[in-house]
């Protein structure tokens, strides 16, 4: 069975992203984290039993030792939800 997990949001920046859904959405997201082997980072919304993310790569992260989630290294332009995951049972 699939049950929707999150929903991502990217950003060219954290604070960019932040902005886009708070000045959207009148909400404040909740600390995320680092991703240090992936070199991102990112903030989250809580949406019951799934939750809201939004990534960007972190300027302050060492070079990723892999190729960033959702193609990060490639993103540009203005924030927008790329993609949505699932947990499978």
């Amino acid at each position: 069975m699939l049950k929707l997990d999150h929903i991502v949001l990217a950003a060219e920046t954290l604070q960019e992203g932040v902005d886009y859904v708070q000045d959207r959405l009148g909400v404040s997201l909740d600390a995320g984290g680092q991703h240090d082997l992936f070199g991102t980072h990112n903030r989250l919304l809580g949406l019951g039993d799934c939750y809201f993310e939004v990534i960007a790569r972190n300027p302050l992260a060492k070079p990723a030792q892999r190729p960033l989630w959702f193609d990060l290294e490639h993103f540009a332009g203005p924030p927008r939800v790329i993609t949505w995951l699932c947990q499978t049972r």
